[in-house]
């Protein structure tokens, strides 16, 4: 296996292009101090990578390294077009291509929450917890993939049962700009918490929709979309503080604006909003399922179905 190096994070995971007989793949190299990590990473995604869900990343190796002394690799399928966010800020698209990657990623996300059972094969739920579009891939086929399950917790049911609120199960993680309300000021449902934290993925996802469609030049009377931005840029900048984001989500109650210049197909537009806002709901319990999101957007994008 051969690789190079492709970026370094703050936690100091390393990320490598590679070769892995003939296949190109990203190696993602965990240092010893976070060999926790490594093994949190590797058991969600032994568990996704048996069912082969294709808007799920593919693991294709994991184990120590052999050059680098107690370090550790994960072998993952590389995506040559990047992240969502990247593929964003270079492309737009028309229509049919915002509906295949918002249908894909909700398609993925429903596939992560779900209880499976196949075959011999089990799948518990699991909520991923830091969906942003730096950690959403794209494919050849313009398809998104779901990544990066650092964070992510195996869900063990929806029962009654109470939680500490420094259980790192529940604890404030992901990326700030994505958080939910009730992640952001704690105020986290801890009687059904792993229903909370599915649906707080689900207020990350209907952010992550409003980027692709804010893209999709299908949308826009004078068929030009605007820039790229990530959510939230216009009104708190590149780096929004947490106090910045509760005083912008949980007090305001702001949510993306709908773009002034939509408006080629009033009933598709306004039909494509209401799924957005019944995912970022300010109640989490009022929110769609993922599963829900799914066969909205599908219903939408397809409207012959």
């Amino acid at each position: 296996m051969t690789g190079q190096a492709l970026k370094e994070d703050s936690l100091s995971v390393q990320l490598s292009l590679g070769n892995f007989h003939g296949r190109n793949v990203v190696i993602k190299c965990f240092p010893p101090a976070l060999r926790e990590q490594y093994k949190q990473e590797y058991r969600i995604l032994s568990l996704l990578t048996s069912l082969h869900h294709k808007n799920i990343v593919c693991l294709i190796k994991a184990g120590s390294s052999s050059f680098l002394k107690e370090h550790y690799l994960l072998v993952l399928q590389h995506y040559p077009r990047g992240s969502l966010r990247s593929y964003l800020i270079h492309c737009t698209t028309n229509w049919t291509t915002a509906c295949q990657m918002a249908t894909s990623l909700a398609k993925g996300l429903a596939f992560l929450h779900a209880d499976i059972w196949k075959e011999d094969v089990y799948k518990p739920p699991i909520a991923h917890r830091d969906l942003s579009s730096e950690n959403i891939l794209v494919t050849a086929d313009s398809l998104c993939v779901i990544s990066d399950f650092g964070l992510s917790v195996v869900l063990e049911g929806q029962k009654i049962m109470k939680r500490n609120t420094e259980d790192p199960a529940i604890s404030m993680t992901g990326t700030l700009r994505y958080m939910s309300p009730e992640m952001l000021d704690g105020s986290l449902n801890l009687v059904l918490w792993e229903l909370a934290l599915t649906q707080a993925d689900v207020y990350s996802l209907g952010l992550l929709l409003w980027e692709i469609f804010s893209r999709c030049y299908d949308l826009y009377a004078d068929q030009c979309a605007p820039e790229f931005q990530v959510v939230f840029l216009e009104e708190l900048g590149p780096n929004p503080t947490l106090h910045e984001l509760q005083s912008l989500i949980v007090e305001n109650k702001r949510r993306p604006q709908l773009p002034k210049s939509w408006g080629n197909n009033i009933k598709l537009v306004g039909a494509l909003w209401e799924t957005l806002e019944d995912c970022w709901d300010p109640d989490s319990e009022a929110r769609l399922t993922a599963q829900c999101a799914e066969e909205r957007l599908s219903n939408l994008c397809n409207p012959q179905c």
